[in-house]
């Protein structure tokens, strides 16, 4: 049994005030980690819907989207690592997909505005890429089913994928 997305977001923001939350039940307990959190990293947003980033836009090093999905339970995360990995998280914090980025350097994920997903140093080229790029206007999302995709112009993350992480 998953706690609902306001439960969870509760418990974040008692445990952030400093709050003492009692321990979720034994059903529960595979869902939350020691310190709280349902991922490895505290969220910098939480989110109910499909979470789309249009060309030129940045996700920063240490960010972490939180996403919940077609329960509004939080059930992903996807984190720009300060190691410059980009990775997707289940609910218990296993690693779904990454970039394979580790390069110990601040790294930033951007949309662009060419149609390609990349993963660059912040002081360098790019480290990874989703290869689509030929395709202005393709915009990138991260759903509520966890899966990161680069979609080709038009929709609202949906239509036609040009790349997908698969999760």
């Amino acid at each position: 049994m998953k706690l609902s997305f306001t439960a969870r977001l509760a418990a974040v923001t008692a445990v952030a005030a400093g709050a003492l939350v009692s321990a979720p039940g034994p059903a529960q307990a595979s869902a939350i980690h020691p310190d709280g959190f349902p991922f490895p990293s505290a969220c910098s947003s939480q989110n109910s819907a499909d979470v789309r980033y249009n060309a030129g836009t940045e996700i920063g090093s240490g960010t972490a989207i939180c996403i919940a999905d077609s329960e509004y339970t939080l059930a992903y995360e996807l984190v720009d690592q300060s190691d410059g990995n980009l990775v997707i998280y289940n609910e218990v914090g296993q690693a779904i997909w990454a970039s394979n980025t580790d390069i110990h350097a601040n790294t930033l994920g951007v949309m662009e505005f060419d149609g390609n997903f990349e993963v660059v140093r912040t002081t360098g080229p790019e480290v990874w890429s989703s290869n689509t790029s030929g395709h202005g206007g393709a915009y990138v999302c991260f759903q509520r089913d966890g899966n990161l995709v680069v979609y080709a112009p038009g929709g609202n993350c949906s239509g036609t994928a040009l790349w997908a992480s698969g999760t």
